[in-house]
């Protein structure tokens, strides 16, 4: 199912099975425009098929997804995907030489196919996998962003991987300008519990919220390569560490840190070890 130019797709109570390359089940091309998807049942089979392939707008509503060669979602450019009571489960298997292995993608092909700006990924009391099965369970993060500005929004979701790296944020050679082709990722995490490493290459950025009894569990920046980490807890977060953590700013409601479990690790803010 492909909106393009113009085109507005609707759908309710459907069954959407593909089996071909490039072949996702909800999808957008050019002239971003829109798919919304209720209360039904999406498979793909194919390499580079994930369920939703968004260059505009796409919402998948109370809904099951099932994809045996590919991430789950997949965000080109300045455009959206939101997820709501829904369940999707994927190999995770990348379709550019493996750097792409991952649940959700959010990236800019520079193909012509979506503008530039900023890619949204919003899941609410959704349940989100990476198969046990899969040749990349051990190694594929959950979220992978390359070569864009993105904002991922989760609330009240399950995620289910086994490589533990939450998110990788990175440039690549397979897109953009060498130098200028990193992430600049919002992460905002909403009554959210949230278990893995956050990781950086010198090109990108993180910006990483946590309200309404959120909790992170997980290192972040641990290798101290990031541009910029800036994270910001409300008093009612929490974080554990499970490794050392670089960040550049801390904004925390909590002036004591007594939501901070530093658990044995060094938590730095602008170079300064906040437990010293």
């Amino acid at each position: 199912m492909d909106a393009t130019y113009g085109g507005t797709i609707v759908g309710k109570n459907l069954k959407v099975t593909t089996q071909g390359a490039s072949s996702a089940a909800l999808a957008t091309d050019r002239g971003e425009r829109s798919v919304t998807v209720d209360n039904s049942t999406l498979e793909t089979n194919g390499k580079g098929s994930p369920i939703i392939y968004s260059t505009g707008k796409i919402t998948l509503t109370n809904s099951k997804g099932n994809v045996n060669g590919s991430q789950n979602v997949v965000v080109e450019g300045k455009n959206s995907a939101t997820i709501t009571n829904s369940t999707l489960s994927a190999s995770g298997v990348g379709n550019r030489n493996n750097v792409d292995n991952a649940g959700v993608m959010l990236y800019q092909s520079m193909s012509g196919d979506a503008g530039n700006g900023t890619a949204t990924f919003t899941s609410t009391n959704s349940t989100l996998s990476i198969q046990s099965t899969s040749s990349v369970y051990k190694s594929a993060p959950m979220f992978f962003v390359t070569n864009t500005s993105a904002i991922v929004n989760l609330k009240n979701k399950t995620l289910k991987f086994g490589s533990g790296i939450l998110m990788s944020i990175k440039a690549t050679s397979e897109w953009g300008n060498n130098g200028h082709n990193g992430g600049n990722v919002t992460l905002n995490a909403d009554s959210q519990i949230l278990n893995g490493a956050i990781n950086l290459d010198q090109l990108s950025a993180l910006t990483f919220n946590l309200k309404n009894g959120s909790t992170y569990t997980g290192q972040i920046n641990n290798d101290q390569s990031a541009k910029s980490v800036k994270l910001t807890l409300d008093t009612s977060s929490k974080i554990t560490l499970t490794g050392d953590t670089y960040v550049s700013s801390l904004e925390d409601a909590d002036s004591t840190y007594s939501n901070i479990n530093f658990n044995g690790y060094k938590f730095y803010v602008n170079g300064k070890a906040l437990n010293a």
